[in-house]
């Protein structure tokens, strides 16, 4: 296929993975039956012009003239019985109803991606907090410029809005076979989107033109009265249902999608994926679907077939020790008022152990949100969740064994070294196991950011802190991190007993314990000032990024001045998550704040690089950032587990699936330009 044919169908593609079908409209009532049986028997006329009318204006008349050319089929004459069959066919696929594409992919897919409607997903997104700034009066000149820059490549904008303004409805793709060892002909796949434009089979002779999928010399293949266009086997195969365009390496691959066309049933008749879907959001746009078991199966075929079955064994190892027996996996996104919402889903055999399990809290536990509490008020970015240190450690020495022996077993890293007796050595020399840091930790662990209060280009503070079972458990997680940094310096100086990593700094009642990086042997650049330091506060270590942003951190804790729970954009994001989302892993992000900073401390710096007076102007007149910004909704990602189900969801003022499939194709299409002469010029009829 030639590379000019490989971006229009990637294009196309992508309009199957981001794009309700429409009803033919009634048949107009000039179609008499007397009227459409002169049409069936000029089917047989000697005139081939008379002919091509016929079929035409029988097409036109719609359901009206099914039955009539299904009887037509029992003609004597040839030709009128093979072109009934025909268009039958074809009229029987363009009078469906409304079609839901998970219904008719087969109901053991492996893979599949299904988008609802990407000319609805579009306008969803201009109601979005992004889109209203995007099409706001104060982004007008960025707009402008941005359509002059795509109107230098005339031929390459006019293509994309061609072919995205005709596959604008459902669409999706799926594959339910995958057997490497027989090749190609082995994966078995098709996709099928939508054509939006008033006449499909134009549409459709026109992307053939483009694209040269199929030959005109590609034979006609009959299956349930649909018509199959396919060039060999495995060659490429197409037929056009209605306003269905399907598409697959050969007729076989599109025989099932059909099949579901004339009875729905397929995936969403597989309970395992009907509980999946449960997870997925009342309304979703666009699902990602992989049944994680049937992939694992296909690579079992592939390492036997390699003549290598202790790769199987040791990938099986690996993944028990890792925790998670996935059985299936999605991801979704919508779009969800001011937001776009993304969720991550994972269904396992069973509920998580070892490693996937050291992050999930016992239903006891302080629901995390409250460490929040303990966060900065003017964070920017901060994320608390639950850790138990002892079953983190036995999980993660578990992973690494499993991990060592399966790299050892690969044909060229029998040298790889034992990460484990690494660890031995390390704890023999230091005085102590990693197993008795482990034991110290047992609740919730938090992570920040904080903004300088002026636009000055200097870092964050960061800051983090780390719940241990009680205070004297505390304690013995400081001392135990002494231990193992003064070692490290001991080992990078090779000096025994130098202890000189760790400096010690009173503040108020407590003492802060600073790491000297030139101890440990680290240069790290001049504009790089962080210098990790810690301190212990009740059953808490706190961490800070430098001795001030600590002190400063401790401060709000002697004074009890309110953390982030209280802050209103974080109480209004909270709201928008349901009670168990909260049960997890939380992070939060402050958009307003992170572009207003960029905003203020960036758009000076960016207005000096750009040689272009005009947009520096439009630069220069933006509204200040409390007042463009001010519908920038944050960012509340939430992470939970309960039994068999881990979910994850985002909400977000930028949508991550979408933006990163529109970077996908604007890349392919990039490519396409820079590899081959201009496009050409769509039909004159279109």
């Amino acid at each position: 296929m030639k590379f000019k044919q490989i971006g229009v169908v990637a294009a196309l593609l992508f309009c199957a993975c981001v794009g309700a079908l429409a009803l033919d409209t009634p048949a107009p009532a000039v179609y008499s039956d007397s009227k459409i049986q002169a049409l069936i028997k000029d089917l047989g006329n000697e005139d081939f012009e008379k002919r091509q009318s016929a079929e035409k204006e029988l097409m036109k008349a719609g359901a009206k003239a099914l039955e009539p050319l299904k009887a037509a089929q029992n003609s004597t004459d040839p030709q009128v019985k093979a072109t009934a069959a025909r268009l039958s066919g074809r009229l029987r696929f363009a009078s469906l109803g409304a079609v839901n594409y998970l219904d008719i992919f087969p109901g053991d897919s492996v893979l599949a991606i299904w988008v609802k409607d990407i000319g609805g997903s579009a306008e969803n997104a201009k109601k979005s907090a992004i889109g209203k700034l995007i099409a706001s009066p104060a982004m007008a000149p960025f707009r402008e410029k941005i359509d002059a820059k795509m109107n230098e490549n005339a031929d390459a904008r006019k293509q994309l809005e061609f072919w995205l303004t005709r596959f604008n409805g459902q669409a999706g793709a799926a594959v339910w076979e995958i057997n490497l060892q027989a090749g190609p002909a082995g994966i078995k796949a098709a996709a099928i989107a939508e054509i939006t434009d008033a006449d499909p089979r134009g549409v459709v002779d026109a992307f053939l033109k483009e694209t040269h999928l199929i030959a005109d010399t590609a034979q006609k293949i009959y299956y349930k009265e649909a018509e199959i266009q396919e060039n060999a086997p495995g060659q490429g195969a197409m037929a056009l249902l209605g306003r269905h365009l399907l598409l697959g390496p050969s007729a076989e691959c599109l025989k099932p999608l059909i099949d579901g066309l004339l009875t729905p049933a397929g995936l969403n008749a597989n309970p395992a994926f009907v509980k999946l879907k449960q997870s997925l959001g009342a309304h979703p746009e666009f699902i990602f679907a992989l049944d994680f078991k049937a992939y694992m199966k296909t690579l079992n075929t592939l390492f036997v077939a390699m003549n290598q079955p202790e790769q199987v064994a040791n990938f099986k190892t690996l993944m028990d020790s890792a925790g998670a027996s996935m059985s299936w996996m999605a991801i979704s996104s919508a779009t969800s008022g001011l937001t776009f919402e993304d969720r991550y889903v994972i269904v396992m055999d069973a509920p998580p152990k070892g490693l996937a399990a050291a992050g999930i809290p016992p239903a006891d536990a302080e629901p995390q949100v409250k460490g929040m509490a303990l966060v900065p008020s003017n964070a920017v970015l901060a994320a608390v969740s639950y850790v138990d240190g002892t079953k983190m450690q036995a999980g993660l020495s578990n992973y690494l064994s499993s991990f060592s022996k399966m790299m050892a077993a690969t044909p060229g890293n029998k040298e790889v070294a034992d990460v484990l007796s690494k660890v031995e050595a390390f704890e023999t020399k230091a005085g102590f196991k990693l197993a008795d840091l482990g034991a110290c930790v047992k609740g919730q662990i938090a992570y920040w950011a904080v903004l300088p209060p002026n636009a000055a280009l200097v870092l964050p503070d960061l800051g983090m802190f780390v719940t241990c079972v009680d205070a004297d458990k505390a304690k013995t997680y400081s001392d135990i991190l002494r231990k193992a940094l003064n070692t490290a310096a001991d080992i990078a100086t090779n000096k025994a007993g130098n202890g000189a990593a760790i400096k010690e700094t009173p503040s108020g009642t407590h003492t802060i314990y600073q790491v000297d990086w030139t101890a440990l042997g680290a240069q790290l650049p001049p504009n790089i000032t962080y210098v990790l330091c810690w301190a212990v506060e009740g059953n808490r270590v706190f961490f800070g990024s430098s001795v001030q942003a600590l002190q400063k951190q401790l401060s709000f804790l002697d004074t009890k001045i309110p953390g982030l729970l209280t802050q209103p954009a974080f109480i209004k994001a909270l709201a928008t998550a349901a009670p168990e989302e909260l049960k997890g892993q939380i992070a939060y992000g402050d958009m307003r704040k992170l572009l207003s900073f960029a905003q203020t401390a960036g758009l000076p710096l960016i207005q000096a690089q750009i040689p272009d007076e005009q947009l520096k102007l439009a630069l220069a007149a933006l509204p200040p950032a409390d007042e463009l910004l001010k519908d920038i909704p944050p960012v509340l990602i939430t992470s939970a587990t309960q039994g068999q189900l881990a979910q994850s969801v985002m909400r977000a003022p930028l949508p991550p699936l979408p933006t990163l499939f529109l970077g996908i194709m604007l890349s392919v299409l990039r490519a396409q330009q820079m590899g081959r002469a201009p496009m050409n010029q769509p039909p004159g009829n279109f």
